[in-house]
């Protein structure tokens, strides 16, 4: 039965310096023990393959070296290794396919009904009891996926002491200099999770509305966005300007879903499609909603219409013409041994 364990917990368990953020995978423990020779006991882990099998690889590393265990993996997806994982048992519930795995919430559904998952045990999970009573499992199998889907990401050469808790995204000195990862972290998470912070419980989101409520009035958020996004979103600027926010949107224009288009140039021989939409005017759109809007295209420009934004307020938009990942790839471990020609490519 099922053991959830958030990423920076099962770091902390195991010993292990870094801490992993915006994660949220499910490390499930199989019924039954890993395999043992001449007094080493050998464990099979599955993760995922590409990025999102770096902090699983990890942790079990750091659980190998402070216990004396073997730990080997096995790099698929969910849909390739559960299977195989449901098979292995119906032939022998004594030697799974594996001992331990990061699987998605399908997954774990599908092994809990099967049985396959060991319970969690409080002793050696105590976070599990931190986690409120009405988000844990009542079959003892740990708390739902995804219950500790947030981190802060910083820029070291900026924010030299980082946040201490959710509640400092909101002070003076970080203002404009916040903004929010996709669902389900910050953006989503954050209300019920402040409002708890605040005293308020979940019947009533007053409290933590409230802080973000005030949090937007003072302009403490930035909005960062692509031109790929841009058709998705852009009707929240005519509500930025009715409501009157001070919100800075900043769009950084490749043209083309850059992120789409470099998996297909890494990983498809650069047979390309439907990554290069036709451009939209940004700025034209912006402006048509009654939005001050320029296209920025150097970094003096750019400091200079932040500053006008601190000193006017109200929303500002801005077009950041950047170079396509293609010719400058960001750190992205999966996309360096994707150029290298000695990756698969990744599983999202």
């Amino acid at each position: 039965m099922t053991h959830h364990v958030s990423r920076r917990d099962a770091l902390r368990s195991t010993g292990a310096a870094g801490l992993a953020l915006l994660g949220g995978g499910l490390l499930s423990a199989c019924g039954a023990p890993g395999g043992s020779s001449g007094g080493g006991t050998r464990l099979t882990m599955f993760r995922w393959a590409g990025a999102q099998g770096e902090v699983p690889k990890e942790v079990g590393d750091a659980f190998a070296k402070r216990y004396g265990v073997t730990v080997r993996y096995i790099e698929g997806t969910n849909a390739e290794t559960f299977p195989k994982l449901v098979s292995s048992v119906q032939v022998n519930a004594h030697r799974p396919l594996l001992n331990l795995g990061f699987f998605n919430a399908q997954s774990f559904a599908q092994g809990a009904a099967e049985g396959l998952w060991a319970p969690v045990d409080s002793k050696l999970v105590p976070n599990a009891a931190k986690v409120l009573p009405e988000f844990r499992r009542d079959d003892g199998l740990g708390v739902y996926t995804v219950m500790d889907a947030m981190g802060i990401l910083y820029n070291t050469n900026v924010v030299k002491s980082p946040p201490k808790s959710w509640l400092d995204l909101f002070k003076p000195e970080y203002r404009s200099k916040v903004t929010t990862w996709d669902a389900p972290a910050f953006a989503v998470n954050a209300v019920p999770v402040v409002n708890k912070l605040k005293g308020g419980g979940e019947a009533d989101l007053s409290k933590g509305i409230d802080v973000f409520a005030d949090a937007a009035k003072k302009g403490q958020f930035a909005g960062l966005a692509a031109d790929g996004s841009f058709a998705m979103a852009c009707g929240e600027l005519e509500t930025s300007v009715r409501l009157r926010l001070p919100i800075v949107h900043l769009q950084f224009t490749n043209h083309s879903l850059g992120w789409i288009k470099m998996l297909q140039h890494l990983y498809t021989g650069r047979r390309y499609f439907g990554v290069d939409p036709g451009t939209i005017d940004a700025v034209g759109v912006a402006r048509a909603c009654g939005m001050r809007a320029h296209r920025v295209r150097s970094l003096p420009e750019l400091t200079r219409r932040l500053r006008s934004f601190h000193e006017d307020g109200g929303p500002l938009y801005l077009d950041i013409e950047v170079p396509h990942l293609i010719d400058h790839t960001p750190p992205v471990p999966a996309w360096d041994t994707g150029r290298a020609g000695t990756g698969e490519r990744p599983v999202y």
